[in-house]
């Protein structure tokens, strides 16, 4: 996804249940000197994302973002890589369960120790 379309799909996101223009969104989300330059420009991306699914479009040519299905959002659980280690290591399986990243299990998310907290020494 390019520069654009995230731009787009981030103000846009402003607006999850209210149509808007081409236009309004070139504005907005161009600036200025963009708009000044040619007042379509959004239009195509705006096409090519009704293509891809992500954004609505009216009769009348305005765009919105597409309504989340929120059942599918109800199913699932989110949990911390550390809960998750432990889940797994009970046995059980936890199908409704999903990850950002699998990466996160091997990372550490508690402070580093420092050279003073191993040697004893107190810090500030």
């Amino acid at each position: 996804m390019h520069a654009d379309e995230k731009a787009i799909i981030d103000y846009l996101k402003g607006w999850p249940s209210s149509f808007v223009s081409g236009k309004e969104i070139a504005r907005k989300v161009g600036g200025r000197e963009r708009y000044e330059e040619d007042r379509g420009w959004a239009i195509p991306i705006l096409a090519q994302l009704v293509r891809l699914g992500m954004v609505e479009s009216d009769y009348m040519g305005y765009f919105k973002l597409k309504a989340q299905d929120d059942k599918k959002k109800r199913n699932q659980k989110h949990v911390s890589p550390q809960l998750l280690k432990i889940l797994k290591s009970s046995g059980k399986s936890f199908d409704s369960i999903v990850i950002d990243s699998e990466a996160g299990e091997s990372q550490s998310y508690g402070k580093p120790a420092t050279s003073a907290a191993k040697t004893g020494e107190q810090t500030k």
